[in-house]
């Protein structure tokens, strides 16, 4: 090949890697998280106006109508007009909030999160900020993503448990009367506790049970300063496994595989000081970027 020719050809090359590199794909564009709505709707979800948000409170109810008042902004259907799933466990009355994207599939994923948290005692209020409006904020933020996708491969149910404050009620009236056949589930995404972490690591519970989903998850590679270790899910651990400690192990007891991802206790959980101003913006941002891109992946390589 002549001289010139080869110098066109490497010209040409070269620009089809700069180009590659500047101008982002669609698909890459569709995998940004929208950081100022994850903000704001983890700070309305956490404000004192949700009084705690306790299951059967007016707080409560407004958080469920805040939930439901999204996810029809992001354009999500549900399957009953109100999108929500009422269900009574023995004195508790609480409400699911289910939305869905369809895709290729009859096969479902589930993301879940907890919106309830511990109401008001003793005249102070319990926000719950990292737990669990974090889970919640983060679980809008995939709901977004899925939509934007042309076809998805999977069909995704975005499901906003109940009463996980009282026994991870909501979950196990979501398998004991879900909305599409438990066996078309091959996977749920819990996430509860997602903000602040001093030592900024990410827990992903559950591929000692699972372990066929572990090599996908190490294919996802976190952004720089967020640490992601697989961990809490063996029985040897005693209060460190965290295999019954959120509303995952509900789908777990059914046979469904489950992936739940959360921090490690820090001293505001449970407390009234568990609020938007403790939160680890920066933190909480690359762990909602990392399940993004994960969420993404699963799709495609499940």
């Amino acid at each position: 090949m002549p001289l010139r020719f080869k110098c066109h050809s490497l010209l040409y090359t070269l620009c089809l890697w700069l180009l590659f590199f500047l101008v982002k794909p669609t698909a890459a564009l569709a995998q940004e998280v929208q950081a100022a709505v994850l903000f704001h709707d983890l700070k309305v979800l956490a404000a004192d106006t949700m009084q705690g948000r306790k299951t059967g409170t007016e707080g409560n109810r407004q958080a469920r109508a805040y939930l439901i008042r999204r996810l029809k902004e992001i354009g999500l259907n549900g399957f009953r007009p109100d999108y929500t799933h009422p269900f009574t466990q023995g004195q508790v009355q609480g409400s699911n909030v289910i939305a869905y994207v369809k895709g290729q599939s009859e096969r479902y994923i589930v993301v879940s999160a907890h919106y309830d948290h511990l109401g008001v005692k003793d005249g102070q209020i319990y926000n719950g900020a990292d737990d669990n409006a974090s889970g919640v904020a983060a679980a809008l933020q995939l709901a977004t993503l899925i939509k934007q996708q042309q076809s998805p491969r999977y069909s995704w149910l975005f499901v906003f448990l109940d009463a996980e404050e009282a026994g991870l009620l909501g979950a196990w009236a979501f398998v004991s009367q879900p909305p599409v056949p438990l066996k078309n589930i091959v996977l749920n995404l819990n996430f509860d506790m997602l903000s602040r972490s001093q030592k900024k690591e990410l827990y992903v519970c559950g591929t000692a049970h699972y372990p066929k989903l572990r090599p996908l998850v190490k294919r996802c590679v976190p952004p720089v300063g967020l640490r992601v270790i697989f961990g809490h899910d063996t029985a040897h651990l005693g209060m460190q496994d965290w295999t019954a400690a959120s509303d995952h192990y509900a789908f777990h007891k059914k046979g469904i595989p489950f992936l739940y991802f959360g921090v490690e206790d820090h001293p505001d959980y449970h407390r009234p000081t568990d609020d938007y101003e403790n939160i680890d913006k920066d933190f909480y941002l690359k762990v909602v970027q990392y399940l993004a891109q994960l969420a993404l992946l699963i799709d495609r390589e499940l």
